[in-house]
């Protein structure tokens, strides 16, 4: 799973894992903040009713650590495929521990750059 997020039309998510267990990170990806880069990560279940916000601003990725997991997303605005984009799940900068091995990662996920890239193409087209 890649680390996601939406560029022109941010949106907040709220996530609850609904039946089983997933590891889940998110990454603060607003260029410019103190915590730009940092990320949190969470093991989320189904044991304690437990949720994630992520508000605008921050990519979201998470990997399932049981043999399924059934997820349930609140969004602040209509999802739109063509507004999303992402940064790479490997990134060295991060340095996410995942607990996956050899997980399975789309073919759009593999073409993600890193968040550096990410940061200079978007200083770039600010300017």
């Amino acid at each position: 799973r890649g680390l996601h997020f939406t560029i022109n039309n941010p949106q907040s998510q709220l996530m609850t894992v609904m039946s089983w267990e997933v590891f889940d990170v998110v990454v603060d990806v607003r260029v410019g903040s103190k915590t730009f880069g940092q990320h949190k990560s969470f093991i989320l279940s189904d044991k304690g009713h437990q949720q994630i916000y992520m508000s605008n601003g921050f990519a979201h990725g998470f990997c399932v650590l049981s043999d399924t997991a059934d997820l349930h997303y609140k969004v602040s605005k209509f999802y739109d495929h063509d507004d999303e984009f992402g940064i790479a799940w490997d990134d060295e900068d991060i340095n996410i521990k995942w607990p996956c091995i050899n997980p399975e990662i789309s073919p759009r996920d593999l073409l993600h750059p890193s968040l550096n890239e990410y940061e200079k193409n978007t200083i770039k087209s600010d300017e």
